[in-house]
């Protein structure tokens, strides 16, 4: 049966609304959205170097819990090397017992960096024992260049050069001291190029977002705190600090969380979580011709801790 011509123009008039609304939509998601955040990010963006005024070296002791269970400790610790501030040094660990098929496994992380005078990232390690993924990366800057060895298990070391557009800071080191460096209140943001080789194998510019207080519940009670929001990419995580932007809580993958707790009490549950770490390195001519390529991504974000510890927790 054919169309009448009221039909006819009600059914162009449809198909032009529809095709409207999809070139829109597209152009909100891939052009002014991005625009609008690079925006932002630039806006909120500070020099890593800023970070080191009225310097105090930072400790945060704190337990891994899995469904309000301690399963774990975790240590972060940033501290300047002298009284020149001409190295600053980040020590991240994290263990926890897990029960995989009724057999208790031990998982830890442990990374370390050493970052220049104006806390851009000179050097760095990871080393990982997640079960199912047992892997070393370690990198340095070096002339302009990122050099990377990764190795899985006791094989021989994968090797990479990357490009650096700009100098970068660690993430892990970034963001407990960001936090303690500028005014905690719904809307402040602060924003910095890092690189993330422990969660989420990112590199790219992280933007710490202050959200409304909330009430959360700890062993000592219930407090009250800001939310925090860390985003690189697409990656975000979620934290709570207090007015002078001690981190309380951090949520890391599935159930897993961990609460601000005393030293002792982490060195309890994780015996040796604070012993020294030995000596890393990387040898620059090693990577005499490997072909260096720009750095987007470090790694398969499939592969990271943070995916693997989310699958524990399915």
């Amino acid at each position: 049966m054919p169309f009448s011509p009221k039909n006819k123009r009600a059914i162009i008039g449809t198909a032009i609304t529809v095709l409207w609304v999809v070139m829109m939509f597209f152009l909100v998601r891939d052009h002014i959205i991005p625009q609008r955040r690079a925006q932002n990010l630039a806006a909120t963006s500070i020099d890593p170097a800023a970070l080191t005024a009225n310097w105090r070296d930072i400790e945060e002791p704190m337990l891994i819990r899995f469904k309000d269970k301690a399963v774990g400790g975790a240590l972060t610790r940033i501290t300047r090397a002298d009284t020149t501030a001409t190295l600053y040094h980040a020590d991240m660990r994290f263990i926890l017992d897990l029960d995989m098929l009724g057999i208790s496994r031990r998982v830890h992380i442990i990374a370390l960096a050493d970052l220049n005078s104006d806390f851009t990232l000179s050097r760095f390690h990871l080393e990982g024992d997640l079960g199912a993924l047992i892997m070393s990366l370690t990198g340095i800057e070096h002339n302009g260049e990122l050099l990377m060895e990764v190795r899985e298990g006791h094989e021989t070391p994968a090797r990479a050069r990357y490009t650096l557009e700009k100098s970068i800071s660690f993430l892990e080191a970034v963001r407990p001291l960001a936090l303690r460096n500028f005014k905690i209140a719904p809307g402040a943001s602060i924003s910095l190029p890092v690189v993330d080789p422990v969660w989420s194998m990112e590199l790219g510019t992280v933007e710490i977002s202050v959200g409304q207080r909330e009430k959360i519940i700890m062993t000592t009670g219930t407090v009250e705190a800001y939310r925090v929001e860390t985003r690189l990419n697409d990656i975000v995580s979620s934290s709570w600090v207090d007015a002078q932007g001690v981190t309380l809580r951090r949520q890391i993958a599935g159930g897993f969380t961990i609460d601000r707790a005393n030293l002792a009490e982490v060195l309890r549950v994780t015996p040796g979580i604070d012993k020294a770490s030995e000596p890393y390195h990387v040898n620059p001519a090693d990577f005499t011709g490997i072909k260096a390529r720009p750095l987007k991504s470090l790694a398969d974000p499939g592969s990271s801790p943070l995916a693997i510890l989310g699958n524990f927790a399915q």
